[in-house]
């Protein structure tokens, strides 16, 4: 069901590291839609990673977050305090295409924050601005819809907008 993307609510995340590993951000890219979130991670540590992932899921509706993949980094060690959100998988060692829509998604957010990027002096409203645009552009795999809108007819009527 996963690997088919027939239904809304498996997601694939990653850390995007900044300039030193002294920053990053935790990315969220949500399979049937291709929707992304993130957030900003003032250290790469495995307690700011569960951070991040929580403002990410929190900011979700219970339909769109079942299932998280991520990779065995070692920010990712405290999975289990992500329990009351989203069931956590992990990808087998150094295989990167078996999260390939994030890691595609993460080439995307490369052309706004180029390798060296300090995330840290990236404002909110840059950080905010690069997630609508990516989440509003049209996609062909999706019909020329944009992730939101796949996302939202998705969800019931109420309580829809999630950008």
């Amino acid at each position: 069901m996963v690997n088919r993307r027939t239904e809304l609510g498996h997601l694939e995340g990653d850390t995007l590291v900044g300039k030193n590993r002294a920053s990053g951000l935790h990315t969220a890219y949500e399979r049937f839609a291709s929707l992304i979130r993130f957030e900003r991670m003032k250290r790469l540590t495995a307690q700011e990673s569960i951070r991040a992932q929580r403002m990410i899921y929190q900011s979700l509706p219970a339909q769109a977050r079942q299932t998280t993949t991520l990779d065995n980094g070692s920010e990712h060690v405290n999975h289990a305090q992500l329990r009351p959100f989203i069931t956590t998988y992990f990808a087998d060692p150094y295989s990167a295409y078996q999260r390939g829509g994030n890691e595609n998604a993460n080439l995307w957010l490369r052309y706004y924050f180029p390798k060296g990027t300090d995330f840290n002096e990236v404002s909110d409203e840059e950080l905010k601005a690069v997630e609508w645009e990516l989440n509003h552009r049209p996609r062909k795999r999706l019909q020329y819809k944009t992730p939101m809108e796949v996302f939202t007819e998705q969800l019931p009527t109420r309580g829809r907008d999630c950008s």
